[in-house]
């Protein structure tokens, strides 16, 4: 049985599309390469939901668990389900920190800031990817 069958996904996922207006580039961070799903590929912020936890309240625990630094006008833009049956919830919000030393994340390999044009290709999570392209005049504005 291949090892991507044996791993478990959560059924319910929140997640957010970081811009710097400053700037006017996304934050992604590339996922670590262990027995995860989408192993190496660029992501946004966010997680699995636990129990009964609201959207809101899961990504907000989810983003105080993986990256330090404040994050303003959360809004949430819609949900998907994607290949793994997994029910997505998309959020847009804004980060001021230009300088990426100063960002630390506590899962993932690394960050990076990408230009909107540049939110393609095999090296992007497909359902980010996915939702970002029909969506990205709502995640920009």
């Amino acid at each position: 049985m291949l090892l991507e069958n044996k791993i478990r996904y959560g059924k319910r996922v929140s997640l957010i599309y970081l811009i710097n207006p400053n700037i006017k580039r996304l934050l992604f961070y590339l996922r670590d390469n262990k027995n995860i799903p989408e192993k190496n590929k660029w992501s946004i912020f966010g997680g699995v939901l636990k129990n009964k936890e609201s959207k809101k309240d899961g990504l907000k625990r989810e983003l105080k668990e993986e990256i330090n630094i404040p994050i303003y006008n959360i809004t949430y833009l819609g949900s998907m389900i994607n290949n793994k049956n997994q029910e997505l919830y998309f959020f847009k919000g804004k980060v001021y920190e230009d300088n990426l030393d100063n960002i630390r994340i506590r899962e993932g390999q690394m960050i990076s800031y990408f230009l909107p044009h540049e939110i393609k290709g095999k090296k992007f999570e497909p359902s980010v990817e996915n939702f970002y392209k029909k969506n990205k005049n709502e995640i920009l504005k």
